[in-house]
């Protein structure tokens, strides 16, 4: 008997920077360790306690080439997260490769 395998895409949240020097911005990175391009429609990445959240679009693709890509996430310069810490979550409904 045949089992099929699923591969299932994966998104990790790299690296971030929380309080930058003065005039840098805060940013996360978002990393694709796969070979397949993976689609971020409809995920959101919530950015801890304070209600600051990124939606992606159907347009925000994470590419993968083997090697894996990253994806840096910047926002300006109001501070999104808290210097003493906070949660950094990337939700999805489906994330396809």
């Amino acid at each position: 008997m045949l089992v099929p395998s699923v591969a299932q895409a994966q998104v990790l949240i790299n690296e971030f920077l929380v309080d930058p020097p003065i005039g840098g911005q805060e940013w996360v990175e978002l990393y694709n360790p796969g070979t397949s391009d993976i689609s971020l429609n409809q995920c959101v990445l919530s950015l801890g306690d304070n209600g600051q959240d990124i939606n992606f679009g159907p347009d925000d693709i994470l590419t993968g080439n083997g090697g894996g890509k990253f994806k840096q996430i910047v926002w300006g310069s109001d501070s999104y997260l808290a210097n003493s810490g906070d949660d950094i979550t990337l939700s999805c409904p489906s994330i396809s490769g």
